[in-house]
């Protein structure tokens, strides 16, 4: 029997967060989650917490949160400060063959030479009000072994890279992607994007040995690039939250947290 049910985005400012806040009870993992974006502080150090009272010309910034770092054995001291508090459109992106060189990059139109590296209009500081914008729906589609995953969305940043996750319940949520590698898109000059994947299981039912499929999450790259098969690469110092950040989520067997 075929069965398809939809699921409408929720904007968040970490896995299974907004606002430093848990956005869904995922069941055996209760409220376990992190926030991957925090409010730019100029002067220096570590950023500010975001809150909902914040105005919305607030401008955003990288944040790695201790307890993501806790959930792979690592220590806030293990991560480059220079990381840290960055404004989302000065985040660095790899310039070299090597990849040892990451810069900053100019928006297009900053740079004299055609040649000159840059980053693709828009390229305006990225605020709390941009971020907000965010909405999606999630169609899935299931037959008896299968289904199908069809993600429609607007409000993102425009003309930037996003990947779409499975997160999975483990000793931690399990970020897989979803419908197999490569699970990227990037969005159009007016933020909008569709995403869509056929599955080898139906993520609305549960399979006895099989891990449980809790929800939908939907990581922008503020570094401009993917790392296959994993959102970042935290042991190699690219943690979430420096180069990657959680944009929106589409719960699927996940509560929704009471206020």
């Amino acid at each position: 029997m075929r069965v398809t049910k939809t699921f409408s985005g929720v904007v968040a400012t970490g896995t299974n967060r907004l606002f430093g806040e848990p956005l869904w009870d995922l069941g055996s993992l209760g409220l376990r989650g992190a926030t991957n974006l925090a409010a730019f502080n100029p002067n220096g150090g570590q950023p500010i917490a975001l809150t909902a009272n914040l105005p919305g010309s607030t401008l955003l910034a990288t944040y790695v949160d201790p307890a993501n770092l806790a959930e792979m054995g690592m220590k806030p001291d293990q991560v480059d400060p220079s990381l840290v508090n960055v404004p989302l459109r000065d985040v660095k992106v790899v310039a070299d063959l090597a990849g040892r060189q990451r810069v900053a990059l100019k928006g297009i139109s900053e740079v004299k030479n055609a040649a000159d590296p840059s980053q693709a209009d828009p390229f305006a500081p990225i605020t709390l009000a941009d971020w907000r914008k965010a909405k999606g729906k999630a169609t899935i589609k299931c037959g008896d072994k299968s289904g199908s995953v069809l993600l429609e969305m607007s409000g993102l940043i425009p003309n930037r890279i996003y990947t779409a996750w499975g997160i999975f319940s483990g000793p931690m949520p399990l970020p897989m992607s979803l419908g197999g590698a490569p699970c990227v898109f990037v969005t159009n000059n007016r933020g909008s994007a569709t995403f869509q994947r056929v599955l080898n299981f139906c993520p609305l039912d549960s399979v006895a040995g099989q891990s449980p499929f809790l929800f939908i999450e939907i990581l922008y790259h503020s570094d401009q690039q993917v790392y296959g098969l994993v959102p970042a690469l935290p042991m190699a110092g690219l943690h979430i939250g420096a180069v990657v950040h959680t944009h929106l989520e589409f719960p699927v067997n996940v509560t929704r947290v009471k206020k």
